[in-house]
């Protein structure tokens, strides 16, 4: 992350990986997608929000879209709410099930 600065990183890791890659995220500067949950414990939780909240950094909790059934219908729809991320404007609907 040194070197790519990323804007936002996505995480979608084992779960026991999510909180400190979440913080080294939020302390690179990086927004964070984190997939579900964002840490083992509620405290480390609360940190992490707090880390997030001190660096001014957006940080979201989801799903995988494929578990959920309106994985297509979410990509559709966010392909309407403006500026793009990255090469999200790429992303095709699928089915997911």
């Amino acid at each position: 992350m040194r070197e790519s600065k990323p804007d936002v990183v996505s995480i979608n890791t084992y779960p026991d990986t999510h909180a400190d890659y979440v913080r080294k995220s939020l302390l690179a500067g990086a927004h964070v997608f984190v997939e579900k949950p964002l840490a083992l414990t509620v405290k480390e939780a609360e940190e992490l929000v707090a880390l997030a909240k001190a660096k001014n950094r957006k940080m979201v909790v989801g799903y995988i879209l494929g578990y959920i059934l309106l994985g297509p219908k979410f990509v559709e729809i966010a392909r309407t709410l403006g500026k793009t991320v990255g090469n999200a404007h790429e992303l095709k609907p699928t089915k997911f099930w």
